[in-house]
């Protein structure tokens, strides 16, 4: 099959979005992929997995909230501006903001440490009574973390997984962020389709715990599946993706021209891929995590990728703010917060580029807190 390419490379901008994880938006049909019943080599629970997973995704909580302490100032600080999925989730933080009546100031993290560092020291200094981080590794930013708990300012991640606890660099709570989740589906995924013959490559960085995890998860399935195998795993560093990304994908091909998927951990990176993967005259798919639109608009050409698993991130901007409410009316942190994750392929495709639940945000979240 000849596939088209339908975008031009992400441009140098990617680096710094490449810290985030996006998600999508719209409604997406019930439809679930069709699998194969019970063909040797294929588990039930791998068939059960994927139907899951592209199924319909419903709102997750704990069981019940405190009530929203009134009049409060949270800042959430961005992995970087320019990415487009952190900024996602901020834009989740604000709207939820509106709904229970807090100021939300927007921080730009920079895309590196220093500036995200600073950008928790600014919110120090402003006074704020909660802060959310978006994609930043907490250990990596240990000056404004030390700050914040000296101000006695609860702050939670999303999309990082952090550690959540009391040590200086712990959070008090991030959202399940389904990194696990997202990296066992897409490896079920190739066991079904391939009828459990997959020979994958991955293609990863392991400067983010998060992105280590959707890894783990992937290769986990791949290892139960007696038929199938990892025959290459190349590493990249995320300051030098857009440059390596496309030869360290050409040496995989090379080395491996009867590769059937290559596993890409950050979304961002899902095209370059596939565009390689294309100038390789290669049939391999792309399997990569987050759904960013490039990623949809693939799927949906049948351009080098076949499936995604996509983070509904404004999501995760609700479920922070849910969580500092909890921290600010002095409760311990809750379980039960969640990132809604769904595998998205040709037959399940959203209506429009976006993923974004199958819920609605306000709907779900002013009932949670007692407030519609």
């Amino acid at each position: 099959m000849t596939k088209s390419f339908a975008h031009s490379a992400i441009a140098a901008t990617a680096v710094i979005a490449a810290l985030v994880f996006s998600g999508c938006s719209s409604s997406s049909p019930d439809a679930s992929p069709e699998t194969p019943q019970g063909s040797e080599g294929v588990s039930q629970d791998m068939i059960d997995l994927v139907a899951q997973a592209s199924g319909e995704i419903g709102f997750e909580g704990p069981a019940s909230s405190p009530g929203i302490v009134p009049d409060q100032s949270i800042a959430v600080i961005t992995c970087a501006a320019a990415a487009a999925g952190c900024v996602r989730v901020a834009e989740g933080v604000k709207a939820a903001g509106e709904l229970v009546g807090w100021s939300v100031s927007e921080l730009d993290g920079q895309g590196q440490a220093a500036g995200q560092n600073s950008a928790i020291l600014q919110a120090v200094s402003q006074g704020v009574d909660g802060i959310v981080l978006v994609a930043i590794d907490s250990s990596s930013v240990s000056q404004g973390m030390s700050a914040a708990a000296d101000a006695g300012i609860p702050v939670v991640s999303v999309q990082a997984d952090n550690v959540v606890g009391n040590a200086p660099t712990d959070v008090y709570a991030e959202p399940v962020s389904g990194s696990l989740r997202a990296g066992e589906a897409l490896g079920a995924y190739a066991v079904v389709e391939s009828d459990a013959t997959a020979k994958v490559a991955t293609l990863s960085t392991d400067e983010l715990a998060v992105t280590r995890n959707r890894t783990a998860g992937f290769v986990e399935q791949i290892d139960a599946c007696s038929g199938c195998e990892v025959v290459d795993t190349q590493n990249y560093l995320l300051s030098k993706a857009v440059t390596d990304v496309p030869l360290l994908v050409s040496s995989m091909l090379q080395s491996h021209p009867d590769l059937d998927y290559i596993f890409v951990d950050i979304g961002q990176f899902g095209a370059l891929t596939a565009q390689a993967i294309q100038s390789a005259g290669s049939e391999a798919e792309v399997l990569s995590v987050d759904c960013n639109p490039d990623d949809i608009v693939l799927i949906r050409d049948g351009a080098g990728q076949s499936a995604c698993a996509a983070n509904a991130l404004g999501a995760g901007g609700w479920a922070a703010v849910a969580a500092l409410n909890f921290a600010i009316a002095g409760e311990p942190t809750p379980e039960g917060l969640v990132v809604p994750t769904k595998l998205i392929t040709v037959d399940n495709l959203p209506d429009t580029d976006e993923w974004a639940g199958d819920f609605d945000l306000a709907a779900e979240y002013g009932a949670f807190w007692g407030i519609n």
